[in-house]
């Protein structure tokens, strides 16, 4: 599934809803930071019964360090990304970033 998002983000085929306009505005997050996440990032949730259509999560960091989570429809749908999460990777000497950012939660 995630090559096939990445190939719509390649080639453009991204549409974004109002709220997630408001919420890229909100958060201050730029469509080329939307692009990063997903070309970097890997899907850690499907929801295929979604009230809106079926869509996953996808976690990435940008080039900034910023992690971003994003809802991406299904790749058989016209892609549409709404950004969720936003968070900053902070690295003190040798430590690892913080992975339980992009982990998948345990209870749904």
């Amino acid at each position: 599934m995630i090559d096939q998002l990445r190939q719509k983000i390649s080639r453009g085929q991204v549409e974004y809803s109002l709220h997630a306009v408001r919420q890229m505005v909100e958060r201050n997050i730029t469509p080329e930071e939307i692009a990063q996440t997903v070309l970097a990032g890997e899907v850690i949730e499907d929801y295929p019964d979604d009230k809106y259509g079926p869509s996953c999560l996808v976690c990435g960091t940008t080039k900034n360090s910023r992690v971003l989570h994003v809802q991406c429809t299904h790749p058989s749908r016209p892609l549409s990304l709404t950004p969720c999460f936003s968070g900053v990777i902070k690295r003190q000497g040798g430590q690892k970033p913080f992975q339980r950012l992009c982990g998948r939660r345990k209870n749904r």
